[in-house]
């Protein structure tokens, strides 16, 4: 990983004293996992690429009383199911930061037969690649199928690395554009005043910001050497709609509404607070912008 090499190279200076040079990590992923940043380049690109297909997905499901098991890419990181299944429209998503319990799946099995009984046509589930080692996008297709006893059809889509391809996207390009220009001013600054720090840049509630790359320190690494809670997915978890008592995410459950910024979530139950008039800076990506 990128991240713990810089960090492993700014660790090792007083012994190579040929690594005492400026040098900044920039991310860049679809996964959407790494730490120091909310959102990486090429993670909004990747859920446009995922929100299309499911949107073809759904226009081919409705000919028929038909259940979707779709597989997104990730790794260990939820950002990308998560957001397509919001985007999306999904009846269930499965995230690895969830897990999946056999109770749940039989606790879904039970709520897609009763819709199905009820009229339904179409029911779409989104199913993280590392949701769960041994319920896999195969075993759940054959459960729902089995418990289904010939009420809807059960099929399964694998998106894979379609998901890594494509143009990106105004968002990723302008990101990509702040990102770069912020870390070669880092890099300049750090030349002329003769100095050999080490950062991370990332985008945090909107504004570039930047972090001292011994802050790697802090971090909890999860499997495959990823931050255990990246930066992503505290954003798509902020912004999820979650079951009360239930692990896991459903839109059958009571809701909660962003309320435009990570953090400030409040229920639907309660009668909604009047909202501020917006500023510049709840634009986010163009607030602030230089370049």
């Amino acid at each position: 990983m990128a991240y713990q090499a810089a960090h492993n190279l700014f660790g090792e200076r007083d012994r190579y004293p040929a690594f005492k040079i400026p040098m900044i990590c920039l991310p860049a992923t679809i996964d959407n996992n790494v730490p120091g940043s909310e959102l990486a380049i090429g993670a909004d690109t990747a859920l446009n690429v995922s929100v299309e297909a499911l949107d073809r997905i759904k226009q081919s499901a409705m000919a028929a009383r038909r259940c979707f098991v779709v597989e997104t890419m990730g790794r260990y990181c939820g950002y990308l199911a998560l957001m397509s299944g919001l985007a999306g429209g999904a009846e269930r998503v499965y995230l690895h930061e969830e897990g999946v319990t056999l109770k749940d799946l039989q606790a879904d099995v039970e709520r897609m037969v009763e819709s199905f009984r009820g009229g339904r046509r179409l029911y779409l589930t989104i199913r993280n690649e590392r949701a769960n080692p041994r319920y896999t996008t195969d075993f759940m297709c054959a459960l729902f199928e089995e418990e289904g006893h010939d009420l809807y059809d059960v099929r399964q889509a694998i998106l894979g690395h379609i998901q890594q391809g494509g143009n990106p996207s105004p968002y990723d390009r302008i990101l990509a554009t702040r990102l770069a220009a912020h870390c070669i001013d880092f890099l300049t600054g750090q030349l002329e005043r003769g100095t050999a720090e080490g950062a991370i840049i990332g985008l945090v509630e909107g504004k570039v910001t930047t972090s001292p790359s011994n802050t790697c320190r802090t971090w909890s690494i999860g499997p495959a050497g990823g931050p255990r809670i990246s930066g992503g997915w505290n954003c798509a978890r902020s912004c999820g709609t979650w079951r009360g008592n239930q692990r896991g995410w459903s839109r059958a459950a009571p809701t909660t509404h962003d309320a435009g910024r990570a953090g400030q979530v409040q229920n639907l139950r309660q009668p909604p607070a009047r909202r501020p008039s917006l500023q510049r800076q709840d634009f986010g990506l163009f607030g602030n912008c230089r370049v």
